[in-house]
């Protein structure tokens, strides 16, 4: 959730998103005790999307393809899932360690 003290919304107004894997079907019924729990609603927005993997062998033709978008916020799997994908394809973790020091930085 955001709010208009992060400059998003009006003010006075506040910003959720809820997602989930649809087990049955009624997809809406499904999120809607978390919908319950925002009190009035002014609008809000509703869809279902497919999630799609990869089904080939990047081991034996080369071509690494990432998952589409799941139903965790923040991007959180698509973050892992690229992390993954950059250690298969040169062998080495990914160091993502910056440093705000002016010395250690590269000319």
């Amino acid at each position: 959730m955001a709010s208009y003290e992060h400059k998003i919304a009006s003010t006075g107004k506040f910003i959720a998103v809820m997602s989930t894997n649809v087990d049955g079907d009624n997809p809406e019924a499904e999120l809607q005790p978390a919908i319950d729990l925002l009190g009035q609603i002014d609008e809000h927005f509703f869809w279902v999307s497919d999630v799609y993997e990869p089904c080939n062998d990047p081991e034996k033709d080369g071509c690494y393809i990432t998952s589409s978008y799941d139903s965790t916020t923040h991007f959180r799997t698509v973050g892992e899932e690229v992390l993954q994908v950059y250690k298969a394809m040169t062998g080495e973790e990914i160091d993502l360690n910056v440093s705000a020091e002016p010395d250690d930085l590269e000319a």
